[in-house]
């Protein structure tokens, strides 16, 4: 992945893959399926206070491992590994982040 030309070719696969987006109905109430993207519109997929080094061909972070009741572990993968996770939260070409979702009106009548 340190040559350019590699690298380039890496991600001219990962792009040519089909990618599934998984969608699935909203449990609780309706409205609750708008509000949600709200809270990751401006998120990044990995902060940098989660990243911890860098060395050779591993790259470790923290991450919150649900099956021990939400406790930060460290995580140590390899640079490939690493890349192509970080990949999966690239969009696609056409695609853009969702900057507004718009607004719903409240029980009121008024905007919210």
């Amino acid at each position: 992945m340190a040559e350019p030309a590699a690298f380039a070719s890496w991600l001219r696969d990962q792009y040519a893959r089909d990618w599934v987006v998984y969608c699935q109905a909203t449990l609780w109430r309706p409205r609750a399926g708008a509000e949600v993207p709200g809270t990751y519109t401006h998120r990044v997929a990995l902060s940098n206070r989660r990243l911890v080094s860098l060395a050779g061909d591993q790259v470790a972070f923290t991450a919150k491992d649900y099956a021990a009741g939400g406790r930060q572990r460290m995580v140590r993968l390899s640079a490939d590994e690493f890349l192509r996770r970080w990949v999966q939260h690239v969009l696609p070409l056409g695609f853009v982040k969702i900057r507004h979702y718009g607004c719903w009106p409240t029980a009121a009548g008024g905007s919210g």
